[in-house]
């Protein structure tokens, strides 16, 4: 029920933002808020492909998933410049890619 697997990522994601609120240094909770955004990304594109008739409900989903994915993106580069990035959030971040059709922005050889 993709309606429901919104609603459970976006509580998730508040609960996130008020960790990050109270220590903005925490990498794993900066990883997790990533990866939700991710996830966000993907289920909105999901939305988009599956939501029938209505073409402003479908580009509103097109439009977040968008979003979502360059919030994450930003947020993975941001924690990359401080460290190795793991191969579980590249993997991850190719997937949503490939979802949404984008070319690889995220280079592992760095």
């Amino acid at each position: 029920d993709l309606p429901a697997a919104l609603v459970e990522l976006e509580r998730s994601m508040e609960l996130l933002r008020e960790l990050l609120e109270s220590d903005r240094a925490n990498v794993s909770d900066r990883r997790n808020y990533a990866q939700n955004l991710l996830y966000l990304s993907a289920l909105h594109a999901r939305m988009s492909a599956e939501t029938a008739g209505a073409a402003p409900e479908r580009e509103k989903h097109r439009r977040k998933s968008t979003t979502y994915y360059e919030r994450g993106r930003e947020v993975l580069q941001a924690l990359r410049a401080e460290g190795p990035a793991l191969a579980a959030d590249e993997d991850l971040l190719e997937d949503v890619q490939a979802q949404l059709g984008l070319p690889n922005a995220f280079d592992r050889r760095r």
